[in-house]
Order: C-alpha cells, then structure tokens, then sequence
C-alpha cells in the first residue's frame, strides 16, 4: 500500500507459511468496531458469540490459497443474519451465484446455528469458476458434439457440502460460485437459521461510515440495489454475449463455452448447447446437483432446449437411464402436455423415475391434456405407442404408422425395438432380393431421420430433395452429389426395413434431383 518493497526473502516467507497444511487449529480475533444497529450494551452477547464465531473461522480462512488472506492481520467483514422459513409442503432451491456485486467479497463464512430437523435436502454446491474452454475444431480443438459436452459437464471442479445444525463452512468467492441444493419441508414447517461474513478483499476495503442513515431510508435503498442485483451476470452455455452485474442470488459467470468466432456453436450442435445449458437448472430432486444433469436423458442432436425462468413450460424426465425420454408440459392455467420444444423454453425440470406411467397419473391429476391431434403422443400416455432407438435416440410410433413396413408391423403395442440390430438379427423369408448396391449395406442410422419423418407423414417431402428445391438460383454439383448420397442412404434403410413406398418416393427424388439444372463442380 506504501509502494515500497518488501525486504528481500519476507515473500517467500509468508508464501511458505500459508501453505503449511499442518500447524495453528486455533486463532483468535477482537472485534474493532460495532455491527449496524446492533448496540453493544443492549447486545453484548451477540458481540461477544459473533467475534468467537469468527475466531473459529480464522484457521479456515487462513487456508485460502486463491487469493490467499495477508494474516494476521485486519478483516473487514460484512455480517448478516438471515432465516429460511418453510411452510409444509413448501421447497426452496438457490440459483449459481457469487456473493457481492460492487464489493469486493474474497471469501465467505457461513455458520448454520439452527436447523429443523423437518427439512431435507439442502446441502450447499460449489463449482471452479476456472472452467472456460475453447470450442474449435478447425483450430485443433474439441468439437463441441454432446458427447465432448458431457465430457466438460462432468470435468467441472465441484463438490457438495451437507448442511446441518452446527455447520461452519469458508470458502473463496473469487474461485468458486455456489448454490443451495433443493431443500424441502417434508414432515411439517421449518426453518434454517444462519449467520454469514462476507469477507472483504484486504486491497480493496470497504469505507465505513461513522453514522448510517435512518433505517427506512436504508430500507427503500435496499429494494432499489435488489433490483440491480438480480440483473444476471452470464450462464452456463455457448455464450457469446456480454457479461452484465452481478449480486448475491443472481447467476453467476461459471462455466460457459465460449465460440472463437465464425458459426455459433449452439447453431452447429445444438445438442451439445441443450446439455451445457442445462447446468443453470434448479435441481429437481433433493441433494441432487450437477450430477443429475450428466445422469439424465441425452437431447437430440437436432433439438436445441433453452432454459429461462421466465417460461411457463417445464421439461419432464419420464424414466432412469437409457430408456429415459423428454415430454414438456405448461405450468399454467393451460396445463398442455406436448412432445414439441417450446419455443419461450423451459424453466424447470421435473422427473418421473418410475415412466411413462407415473407421469400419465401426474398429468390426470392436475388435468393436463395433450395439445393437438397428436395421436403418437396419446399413444404414449396410453403405453400403446412403440419405441424405436436409433443410435441411442427413441423414436414413437403407432402401430397403425408401422403397418406398411414389412419388418415392423409385427412389433406389439408398447414395445421397444433397437432398430439396427433387430433388422441385423431379422429373418425374412418374403424378401425379394434386387441385384443393386441398396442390399449390400447395412441400416444407415444417420438417414434414420428422414425416414422416420416418411413413416409419420407419408407426403412429406425428403430432407435431401427439399433441400435441393431451396437452391432457386445456384446449385453447386457438390450438392448434387451430397442430395444423392443422402437420397441413397435412405434407399439402402427402405430396403431393409421392407418400405416400398419409402423406396418409391426415393426414386421418384433421384429423378428429380438428376433433371436440376446444376452449375459448377
């Protein structure tokens, strides 16, 4: 602060001295000045247990290493007392947030004095804010495909702390953001009591008034700061927005993917932009946190979910494991049910680990009903539709869809079918064999989309010709050869399945496509 140096060896001395892992378990602190509105005749023994409470803090503090606090030596500390009350019935979960928003808060104590033994759940979650990462394939890095995604998700630094009544927790605002796992009131009211010391960055303290304005005129204040604090700081995500202010209870800059320019990352994979997406999330479950994300349904790959808490719809997660599927169901007065992303998003989670079956008893409960003449979503609630998987992906459809494919029409209501080995494993005695290339390749499980969208509209135009009819004005010849490649691969998949019609309408594209005025190479 003096601009001078210190004498030559005294840094690496006081370096050495805060790593020691071994040493003082004992410190002791006086306090210099007076908390706010709290007398200190009218309130001795607050004084007195608040100063103790942070002498049994000072050997964590001391631990800190980014940044490390010069000690011994003065803190400057903001205390605050605050209770959680819960009614039965009622739940609570936080956001990912850091504490401060003009101030400087390096670190934070927080002691939990009292706990209903009514509440469950409610463990506190840290995450490494040292977790940005370059997405960029062209550059030599990874591609931002679900599968690298869920490998950030899961190298995310992090840890749970389970909270009770006794709990002393420190840890570093500048290295860490936190949040407050989903807690409930589940056998009866409730509350949870805690004292916090926010403490301030040594090079930057906080100036301290000798008097304070009356409470009231403090009180209007505070409802104004709320309202900055609240305004999001950044998300987990590709993100390539800017970065806004942040206050205690907003979401804090953890984790998000920045794009190196050129085409979005979200645009490309948005799969990959859905699962990272999904860290913001409340935690639907009880101590359940980010590990719920990563054991959770995978999202299409051609689907991207934005998650926002200003939408009304929710995301249901029906089922554990492989077999778990996405629905989506609106929150409000509307209460529809619709197998469609929304397009305002989602902002919650809900979860049906027991399936399908739990979820149609939530829905006849609260009275949902589905939106639209969606006869395979109805099919589903029902358990008639049938599941079919395709590279890890499920697909529905009525019986009556499957009826004109000579390999699935015999697939009983409510079953489940991984399409590429059982037609490995199919033995057909009515094939008729053509002497082309369609039969010797296996199922082309990229093309499954589009004869997927063939099987539940039959006049639906084929991705690659629609693609090809988009091109009004220059059609390279490289499109030509990727729109019948594509065309192809679907040819070889009707082949297996026994779809003539499929093949009909394939050839009849091939046709189409060969009789386009091409430019180009």
């Amino acid at each position: 602060a003096t601009g001078h140096r210190l004498p030559f060896g005294f840094g690496h001395d006081i370096a050495k001295l805060a790593s020691l892992t071994e040493g003082v378990q004992h410190a002791d602190c006086a306090m210099r000045s007076t908390i706010p509105d709290l007398e200190p005749h009218a309130h001795a023994k607050l004084h007195v247990a608040t100063q103790k409470l942070m002498g049994a803090a000072l050997p964590m503090l001391a631990k800190l290493r980014r940044p490390a606090l010069l000690l011994p030596g003065p803190l400057q500390a903001v205390v605050k007392a605050q209770r959680i009350v819960l009614a039965e019935g009622e739940d609570y979960a936080g956001v990912w947030h850091e504490d401060g928003m003009d101030e400087h808060v390096v670190a934070v104590v927080l002691y939990y004095h009292r706990a209903s033994p009514t509440l469950k759940g409610g463990s506190l979650e840290f995450c490494s804010k040292q977790t940005q990462a370059l997405w960029c394939g062209d550059a030599g890095g990874a591609h931002g495909n679900v599968d690298n995604a869920a490998e950030l998700a899961a190298s995310l630094p992090r840890c749970q702390v389970p909270v009770r009544e006794g709990t002393l927790v420190c840890f570093s605002n500048y290295a860490a953001v936190h949040r407050v796992l989903r807690m409930e009131a589940a056998d009866g009211d409730g509350s949870r009591d805690f004292m916090a010391f926010f403490i301030i960055d040594q090079r930057h303290p906080l100036p301290t008034p000798r008097s304070l304005p009356p409470l009231p005129e403090r009180t209007e204040a505070c409802k104004a700061l709320l309202v900055q604090q609240l305004q999001p700081r950044g998300t987990f995500g590709f993100d390539n927005s800017n970065v806004y202010s942040t206050g205690n209870g907003s979401v804090a800059d953890v984790g998000w993917v920045r794009n190196a320019g050129g085409t979005r990352v979200e645009d490309t994979y948005p799969d990959a932009a859905t699962l990272i997406d999904r860290l913001n999330l409340e935690p639907p479950r009880v101590d359940r946190g980010v590990s719920m994300v990563l054991q959770g349904p995978r999202p299409r790959a051609d689907e991207a979910v934005s998650y926002t808490a200003e939408s009304s719809w929710a995301e249901a997660w029906i089922g554990e494991g492989d077999n778990a599927c996405f629905l989506y169901i609106d929150m409000t007065y509307a209460h529809a049910v619709s197998d469609a992303v929304p397009e305002e998003g989602v902002s919650e989670v809900k979860c049906f680990p027991r399936g399908m079956e739990e979820f149609a008893e939530f829905l006849d409960h609260h009275g949902f009903w589905v939106a639209g003449d969606n006869w395979v979503l109805k099919a589903r609630l029902e358990g008639r539709a049938v599941e079919l998987v395709v590279d890890g992906l499920s697909y529905w459809a009525t019986c009556e869809q499957l009826q004109p494919i000579r390999k699935l029409r015999s697939l009983a209501e409510g079953s489940r079918c991984e399409v590429a080995s059982f037609l490995a494993e199919f033995n057909d005695e009515e094939e008729v064999r053509v002497a082309d290339d369609a039969n010797s390749l296996p199922f082309q499980a990229e093309a499954w989309t589009a004869c997927f969208a063939f099987i539940v509209d039959p006049a639906v135009v084929l991705e690659p010709l629609a693609e090809a009819r988009s091109r009004t004005t220059y059609r390279p010849q490289w499109l030509k050869r990727q729109c019948t490649t594509q065309l192809f691969d679907i040819k070889v998949n009707a082949r297996q399945l026994g779809y003539p019609a499929l093949e009909k309408a394939v050839d009849a594209a091939m046709r189409e496509v060969e009789a386009m005025a091409w430019q180009g190479r």
